[in-house]
């Protein structure tokens, strides 16, 4: 969850010259964030109240605790849900640990992947382009078609209302957007489309010439970037709408139980990118509007694992500033840091980036992996001392 980068941009795209950052090393700042990403699953095999002590011991502010994950299975006795996990203590018990810990605990759900939904509603897949031309619509095994069903995003905020019963601090978005531009074309969306009098023919030719089985992979975003073709910009606009829509219903249904609930999301990380050409990527793809989060939520995490994306550090520090642009100041944003397939020396520039961008602090993702190298632990150590 949150570290799989399910599209990549073609090599053949026009460059970009962006100035090299160089990272400095930057000790802690007084009122840093500092959070983790945490598997229940990983809880149960390490127990929750030893996993939780070491994690606050570790230096840790707030736990990003996954509740809900790609198989739709829940962690707390939930009269809602189609199906729990074999220990529904846990997050009763991680709550509870967070708090006697001074540890604030957000929800983490991935919101557009249910496959226990989809084994019940199958109905519910979402809708790909074909692979030819005249060919047939493909579905999806793990994603639900979220924007045409109603009944699934009722569901999934009845659940988020349900958590707030345990004394949650927030509710963490994951996977709030479409997976690629070649999913989320629903007789439901090209109907709507249609309605706008929109030109069908010439959206999915386009479509199948950029995601198809002989497709470039970028002719519908160097389309789209251009700001020239009205049918393709308002198609795009659609999804975003489509997002911000499922975004505020969240929002506005925990905010009406709990309204002190701090509302985050993962964000794919080249929406935040000062690159337009990547943002116009990252709008074709994702539906992801920073300035649409930044409105709705009451803090972002631009997933910023710079080695999982080809990046060096300082990438970070630029993904911050075109995110600050467009979000208000008084909404914080944190990094998300990798501490996965990383060395610790690219964990410590990747969190010393975070802090050289001026950012409210950083998320690690995750608990299993960091904990479970030594060498990103004695990094992790050093990252945290204070200035000599």
């Amino acid at each position: 969850y949150a570290s799989i980068r399910p599209v990549t941009p073609p090599p053949s795209w026009p460059p970009v010259e962006k100035p090299v950052v160089k990272v400095e090393k930057v000790p802690p700042r007084p009122g840093e964030i500092r959070g983790i990403w945490v598997w229940g699953s990983t809880l149960a095999e390490v127990g929750v109240e030893k996993a939780i002590a070491e994690i606050a011991e570790m230096g840790f502010t707030d736990v990003f605790l996954l509740v809900k994950g790609t198989a739709g299975t829940v962690n707390w006795p939930s009269k809602i849900a189609l199906a729990t996990t074999e220990d529904t203590t846990i997050l009763e018990r991680a709550v509870k640990a967070c708090h006697e810990q001074g540890l604030r605990v957000h929800a983490w759900f991935v919101v557009h992947q249910d496959r226990t939904y989809l084994a019940a509603y199958p109905e519910a897949r979402m809708w790909g382009i074909p692979m030819e031309p005249g060919g047939s619509f493909r579905r999806a095994r793990s994603t639900v078609e979220f924007a045409a069903r109603p009944d699934y995003r009722e569901y999934v905020i009845s659940l988020m209302k349900e958590v707030l019963d345990y004394g949650v601090d927030g509710v963490h978005l994951d996977y709030i957007r479409y997976p690629t531009g070649a999913w989320g074309w629903s007789p439901w969306q090209i109907g709507r489309a249609w309605m706008e009098g929109l030109n069908l023919d010439f959206l999915l030719k386009t479509a199948i010439e950029t995601w198809g089985s002989r497709g470039d992979g970028k002719k519908f975003i160097d389309m789209y970037a251009t700001g020239r073709y009205f049918d393709l910009n308002r198609w795009v606009q659609m999804r975003m709408d489509d997002v911000y829509t499922f975004v505020k219903e969240i929002r506005d249904a925990i905010k009406a139980v709990k309204p002190e609930v701090v509302l985050s999301a993962a964000l794919m990380p080249e929406g935040g990118d000062p690159d337009p050409y990547q943002n116009a990527f990252a709008m074709v793809h994702y539906g992801q509007s920073y300035a649409d989060f930044g409105d709705l939520c009451d803090m972002i995490i631009p997933m910023t694992y710079h080695m999982e994306f080809g990046k060096e550090a300082g990438w970070l520090i630029q993904v911050y500033e075109g995110s600050r642009a467009v979000v208000p100041e008084t909404k914080p944003i944190l990094m998300g840091i990798q501490a996965f397939d990383v060395s610790g020396v690219e964990l410590q520039k990747g969190i010393y980036a975070a802090r050289q961008a001026g950012a409210d602090g950083f998320v690690v993702f995750r608990y299993g992996t960091l904990v479970g190298s030594a060498e990103l632990m004695e990094a992790w150590a050093e990252a945290l001392k204070p200035e000599e």
